[in-house]
C-alpha cells in the first residue's frame, strides 16, 4: 500500500516537472526573441566624382551567428544601408566583421577600415529580449555606434600646355628712329653728291664748247 502511494506520488511528481519544464520552452521558441538591423554609412569626397559602386561587406565572426539575409551591401557614391533584420533567440554576444571590398578605379581612395560589430542580446525584464549594438575600428578600444567608409575622388591634374616658341624681339622705338635718321642723311649725301658731280660736269662741257668757239 505505502509502495503503491509512493509510486503514484512519483510519477504526479515526474510529470508535473515535465509539465513545468516543456511549457516554457514553448513559449521560448515563440515569443522569446529580438530583430536587430547593422547600418552601416558610406561617403565619397572629392569635386565632379563619377559614378563608382562602393560594396561593404559583413561576415560571422564565429560558427553558427545568426546572418542577415544579404551579406553583401552596394552603394552608388554616397548612401546608407542595413544588414539585417537578424533575429537572435538567446542572450549572448555575437560579434561580425564589416569591411569594403577594395576597388581598382582610377583616381579613387577606397576605405580599408575594418569593424568588429558586437550585438550583445540580453533578457528585457519582462519575458522578452533586447539588444545593443556597437563597433571597434580594429586596432582601437573605443566603441563607436557608426560605422562609416569614407572614400575619396581625385580628379587628375589638367595636361600641361606645350611652351609657346620665343618671339623675336621687336625693335624699340628709338632705334628705328636713329635708323629712320641715318638713311635720310645718307639720301641727302647722295643726292648732294650726286648734284655736285652734275655741276661739275656741265661746267666742264660749258667751258669746253667756250674754248672751241675761241
Amino acid at each position: 500500500m505505502i509502495r503503491k502511494y509512493k509510486n503514484r506520488y512519483m510519477g504526479f511528481l515526474l510529470s508535473f516537472l515535465f509539465a513545468f519544464l516543456l511549457i516554457p520552452g514553448m513559449a521560448k521558441a515563440e515569443g522569446y526573441s529580438c530583430t536587430v538591423s547593422v547600418p552601416v554609412e558610406v561617403t565619397l569626397e572629392g569635386e565632379s566624382a563619377p559614378k563608382e559602386n562602393f560594396t561593404v561587406v559583413m561576415e560571422a565572426a564565429a560558427e553558427n551567428t545568426p546572418m542577415p539575409e544579404a551579406a553583401e551591401q552596394n552603394v552608388e557614391n554616397s548612401g546608407k544601408v542595413q544588414f539585417g533584420p537578424v533575429t537572435y533567440t538567446a542572450p549572448g554576444d555575437y560579434q561580425y566583421v564589416v569591411s569594403q571590398k577594395a576597388g581598382n578605379t582610377e583616381n579613387f581612395t577606397y576605405d580599408d577600415t575594418v569593424y568588429t560589430v558586437t550585438v550583445r542580446v540580453v533578457n528585457d525584464g519582462a519575458g522578452g529580449l533586447t539588444a545593443e549594438i556597437w563597433a571597434i575600428v580594429d586596432g582601437e578600444q573605443n566603441k563607436t555606434d557608426r560605422i562609416v567608409f569614407n572614400n575619396r575622388y581625385e580628379a587628375p591634374a589638367a595636361p600641361e600646355k606645350p611652351a609657346e616658341p620665343a618671339k623675336p624681339a621687336e625693335p624699340s622705338k628709338d632705334n628705328v628712329q636713329t635708323g629712320d635718321t641715318l638713311n635720310l642723311t645718307l639720301l641727302i649725301a647722295v643726292i648732294a653728291a650726286a648734284a655736285v658731280v652734275i655741276g661739275i660736269t656741265a661746267a666742264w662741257k660749258i667751258r669746253k664748247k667756250t674754248s672751241e668757239i675761241e
